[in-house]
């Protein structure tokens, strides 16, 4: 779909796009067949229900394949009955504002009386798919009670099932709509096997691979009942439950199958994406070495060293942005405060720090709290939190437009700590936002000279 404000437009090529309009009219290079119309109000309605086609000028992909579609024997057969109207949305304001179009292409269809029955976005592949499109869109609302009262009365009835995601599919506004579709599609072929009736191609094999998993995944399910520490069974079944992950529940647990697998041999990786193995690998390291912790501070409660260890630990970047580890990591801190009056581990530059980066996230006082990093560098001079303190301020920098100013600190803080994690991040985002700027430049100054 595109977006209506042209200078943001982004060309999707995998997509073929409908462009409607009249007989023995030319719109941008295209010869328009009857019955279509460029021009539409509610004094043209003719006892055919109509359909209202947004388009513009600007959707190139769609400008290349209109021509066939628009001649699609299948889709002039249909509109045989119709009356077909292709408005340029940059011409029609109006009606764009009255049809509440937002992307393009948007098909609006009215009933005899000018009644809105149906509306959809984005096109089809070819004009039978198209006619289904809209055959599905008319009067949504009722097809789509009807087809649900339908599974209701038969929840065995694969057919329904199949009418119900299909009316889902061309006619989703969201994702869990989407969701709900590919469900359906998966009940039906779970009913009735050789069903293939209303599932377009792909989300029919989907729908078999998804099946194809399940089954496989409650064998490995019961073979792990027998033997629960068998590491072949772990990982396979994990990477099903990750790969289907049909609820975050069962993501979590596919995840904590490999993490078992990986922490019984780390060098155990394969056949498992390598994100998910670094992810893991530094999630165990860490466990293991928050383990360790614990143990000393069980045998040693008062040492004040241990707890600003374990403070460090759950706070460190790279290790976790869990709201929930940083906030267990500051009370460490506050415990060291405790034990440490004198402040001779320099604690409280911790805690001003996370002070300091809660303040900026919640309030936006960049000058504010730019003023208090340069005040932490003098106050706490060589302190463990430094190269953060100028990531922050290196960040502030970017926020207010000082692009050079920004990246001056942060080049400045690798030279001081060319192995600081929060440093070699602000550097990547700096040569992301370059390489952005840069790459817009040309097609800004292109634009406005169209």
């Amino acid at each position: 779909m595109f977006p209506m404000n042209r200078r943001t437009i982004t060309v999707s090529c995998g997509a073929l796009w409908l462009f409607l309009s009249t007989a023995a009219l030319r719109v941008e290079g295209l010869e328009l067949p009857q019955p279509w119309q460029n021009t539409f109000s509610i004094s043209q309605l003719s006892g055919k229900p109509t359909l209202l086609v947004f388009a513009t000028d600007w959707t190139h992909p769609f400008q290349e394949s209109a021509q066939a579609l628009l001649t699609d024997a299948a889709l002039l057969k249909f509109l045989s009955d119709w009356t077909p109207v292709y408005l340029d949305g940059d011409e029609n304001s109006a009606l764009v504002e009255r049809y509440q179009v937002s992307a393009y292409p948007t098909f609006v269809i009215l009933n005899a009386n000018g009644r809105v029955t149906g509306r959809f976005m984005g096109a089809a592949i070819d004009g039978k798919e198209l006619v289904r499109r809209i055959e599905l869109a008319e009067n949504y609302g009722e097809k789509l009670a009807m087809a649900r009262a339908r599974i209701k009365k038969e929840p065995k009835d694969a057919a329904g099932w199949a009418t119900l995601g299909e009316l889902l599919t061309y006619n989703a506004q969201n994702p869990e709509e989407y969701t709900e579709a590919f469900e359906c599609f998966v009940t039906a072929l779970r009913l009735d096997p050789t069903i293939t009736q209303g599932i377009p191609a792909e989300a029919l094999t989907a729908a078999r691979e998804r099946i194809r998993m399940e089954d496989q995944a409650q064998k490995l399910e019961s073979a792990l009942k027998e033997k629960p520490e068998d590491h072949s069974l772990q990982k396979q079944l994990g990477r099903i439950l990750i790969e289907m992950a049909r609820s975050e529940a069962e993501y979590a647990r596919g995840v904590e199958l490999i993490k078992q697998v990986l922490k019984a041999d780390p060098k155990d990786t394969a056949d498992i994406p390598s994100p998910l193995v670094q992810s893991l690998l530094s999630i165990i390291h860490y466990e293991e070495r928050l383990e360790a912790i614990n143990k000393q501070i069980a045998a040693s409660p008062n040492d004040p060293k241990l707890y600003k260890q374990r403070g460090d630990l759950r706070t460190e970047t790279g290790t976790t942005f869990d709201a929930e580890r940083i906030a267990q990591g500051i009370e460490d801190y506050k415990t060291v405060q405790r034990l440490d009056p004198s402040d001779k581990l320099k604690v409280s530059g911790d805690l001003l720090f996370f002070t300091l980066r809660d303040r900026l996230n919640e309030t936006g006082e960049l000058d504010a709290v730019l003023k208090e990093c340069v005040a932490f560098e003098m106050r706490y001079p060589g302190h463990s939190r430094t190269p953060e303190i100028m990531v922050m301020k290196s960040l502030i920098m970017y926020q207010k437009g000082e692009y050079a100013s920004s990246r001056a600190i942060a080049e400045d803080a690798q030279k001081k700590y060319p192995d600081s994690k929060p440093v070699a991040a602000i550097l990547r985002m700096l040569d992301d936002a370059r390489q952005q700027m840069e790459s817009e430049a040309p097609e800004s100054d292109e634009k406005e000279t169209n």
